[in-house]
């Protein structure tokens, strides 16, 4: 049985938001002229942790949403959709 087209076009679309997510992290550390290294100890996680979420396999969890804001003023709404709160 084929997939439906219309069905693959929506779980395609539907990623769009969460990669974008992932490029508005790694967009932070690149304006902060940060490595992943340092950016990683700057949210209190991983190196490995970061690249994963910055190429998308990997959404960023809740703690480092909260680092984000914390230490970097980013809203949780501009994180998500690109829009302040």
């Amino acid at each position: 049985m084929q997939p439906n087209k219309s069905l693959n076009a929506i779980t395609k679309n539907a990623a769009s938001p969460y990669k974008m997510v992932c490029q508005r992290v790694r967009t932070v550390r690149l304006n902060n002229k940060l490595t992943q290294k340092e950016f990683a100890l700057k949210l209190k996680t991983t190196r490995e942790n970061l690249n994963q979420i910055e190429r998308g396999t990997h959404a960023p969890s809740i703690q480092i949403m909260r680092m984000l804001k914390k230490n970097y003023g980013i809203t949780y709404g501009w994180l998500i959709d690109g829009k302040d709160e």
